[in-house]
């Protein structure tokens, strides 16, 4: 008899957390509006896990769709077991197996597993648009610090990025209001070094990838920083 009233429980408990998820992603879509700032793609109004456009949202280790309590290991990163990545590899590091997979899957990019509707993660060559096509103009909205963007011709409307800095060690959250960091879903290559204005190291190449990244002394460019860092995202959709 208890053996059988379990199992109805672990029934409902996992259709309960199924019916909240499923509330869940609804609410992101509906909270996420398409802006149109002139460019190839529409960039949402606000990050994944926000409720407003000033909300910082939810930090993601690069290519993880869940949030969790420590960033900046290796032992909780998703694609990692200790001594080689499983997935998204380029070069073969350490032993790991080149899989040459240099974009996130949509299964995980977590715009386009937590929002759906056409929703992802924006592409290296997307977020360098956003960077070459749109003035980025310092400012405060409701009391956060980030960036208004829109496109240098005034074509389209605008959107805030908030300076939400990024977690590492543990949950730990670096600089916010003073730096911020973006993911594309794009792995590292070396172009994209060549981008960021840093030497060819091939092992930096599957540990990281490639971000919009403001340290607060230069302006917003591209960059990159190690996969396993908790980072705010953008998404796009077309």
């Amino acid at each position: 008899m208890f053996a059988t009233q379990y199992s109805y429980y672990k029934v409902f408990r996992a259709l309960s957390l199924l019916v909240l998820f499923m509330a869940a992603t609804t609410l992101y879509a509906q909270r996420m509006k398409a802006v149109d700032l002139g460019l190839s793609v529409r960039w949402a109004n606000m990050n994944v896990g926000a409720d407003t456009p000033e909300d910082y949202g939810d930090y993601f280790a690069w290519g993880e769709v869940k949030t969790k309590r420590y960033y900046g290991r290796y032992s909780t990163y998703k694609y990692y077991d200790s001594k080689r990545f499983l997935k998204y590899n380029n070069v073969g590091y350490k032993g790991s197996v080149k899989d040459n997979l240099l974009r996130l899957e949509s299964g995980d990019d977590a715009a386009s597993k937590l929002i759906g509707k056409g929703w992802r993660m924006p592409t290296e060559a997307e977020m360098e648009e956003l960077l070459e096509k749109c003035i980025f103009r310092a400012a405060v909205s409701d009391g956060t610090r980030g960036f208004w963007v829109k496109n240098r011709n005034e074509h389209g409307d605008s959107i805030f990025l908030p300076m939400a800095g990024y977690r590492d060690y543990g949950a730990y959250r670096f600089y916010p209001g003073t730096q911020c960091y973006y993911w594309t879903s794009t792995l590292l290559t070396e172009e994209s070094l060549g981008k960021a204005g840093a030497d060819f190291n091939g092992s930096d190449t599957p540990r990281s990838a490639v971000c919009l990244s403001y340290k607060g002394t230069d302006s917003p460019r591209i960059g990159f920083l190690d996969r396993r860092t908790g980072c705010v995202i953008r998404p796009v959709r077309r």
